[in-house]
């Protein structure tokens, strides 16, 4: 038995690496698709170039039935290909400086709403202590740090304050995992879960 076979797209005979495999039943008696790899691709991007709302609503679709799984592949992603993601996030923030500007000035609008007026000159030395802690940490370990809010500015039930005792410093990659989210150990004292 050889271990070529012939594409029915280009009518290449190519070896049987250069075909997928399918379910049983649905190829040859070797479990192979009828095109190779290079004819499937081709074959299904014309699909995606006639077909593309249609396309972008398949794909929205299976992304929000299996959303924890997408994110966590595209942060292992990131992880492997850190000068990738940098590249993108550059050239994103140039395309769409409004879009970060605006949101930029939402956070800080909503540290001064959430920023007591009864704080002293000592509060507010201690908060620009932990954001000099936060950039010391980052310089020393090379890991990017950032200021976290122990009890989020903008939680789901509740709204924390922009207060020293509210602060902690923790790596970039825990504080964005981290959401909105309170400590685990006091979750309860919020809403049931």
């Amino acid at each position: 038995m050889p271990d070529t076979k012939t594409c029915n797209g280009c009518g290449v005979s190519k070896p049987f690496g250069a075909f997928s495999s399918v379910k049983p039943g649905r190829g040859d008696r070797n479990n192979l698709a009828s095109r190779c790899k290079t004819c499937r691709a081709a074959r299904n991007l014309e699909w995606h170039n006639i077909n593309r709302e249609r396309s972008r609503a398949n794909r929205k679709k299976f992304y929000q039935a299996n959303i924890e799984n997408e994110r966590a592949k595209a942060r292992v992603w990131q992880i492997e290909h850190p000068e990738y993601t940098k590249n993108y996030m550059r050239t994103w923030s140039v395309k769409n400086s409004a879009k970060l500007a605006a949101k930029q000035r939402r956070r800080a609008a909503m540290k001064v709403s959430a920023a007591p007026s009864w704080l002293t000159a000592i509060h507010h030395a201690q908060i620009q202590e932990m954001y000099d802690i936060a950039e010391a940490r980052t310089v020393q370990t090379g890991v990017k740090h950032h200021v976290d809010h122990i009890h989020p500015l903008k939680g789901r039930n509740f709204a924390g304050l922009h207060v020293p005792w509210n602060l902690q410093v923790l790596t970039a990659f825990d504080n964005i995992s981290k959401k909105n989210r309170v400590p685990a150990d006091e979750r309860h004292l919020f809403w049931a879960e």
